[in-house]
């Protein structure tokens, strides 16, 4: 087994864009990444690659928890299907202001 480095858009959510939204863009990442921690024993299910090339799939931690729900359960993303994304209102962006990373 070897383990490589890859970029991965996740799919089924939609995160604020870093230009638009950079101090919320940063959040939703940062608390990804500490959800994730040093990767160890997370799986990415990857079904396909994106337009730009990125795995479009699915991240799993050690306990097989879903890295979409708990970007969806904390409202640092929403549902995003392929279809037109919507902009982020002020409301959802403040709800990922209010989140607290420890």
């Amino acid at each position: 087994f070897t383990s490589r480095q890859v970029e991965v858009r996740i799919a089924e959510i939609d995160t604020p864009e870093k230009t638009a939204n950079p101090a919320q863009s940063a959040k939703a990442s940062a608390a990804a990444a500490l959800w994730l921690g040093d990767g160890t024993g997370c799986t990415l299910e990857s079904k396909s690659l994106d337009k730009y090339g990125r795995s479009l799939g699915y991240i799993y931690n050690f306990m097989g928890e879903s890295l979409i729900d708990f970007m969806l359960a904390h409202k640092l993303a929403k549902k995003y299907k392929g279809n037109a994304k919507t902009i982020w209102t002020p409301a959802e962006l403040a709800a990922i202001d209010a989140y607290t990373i420890l």
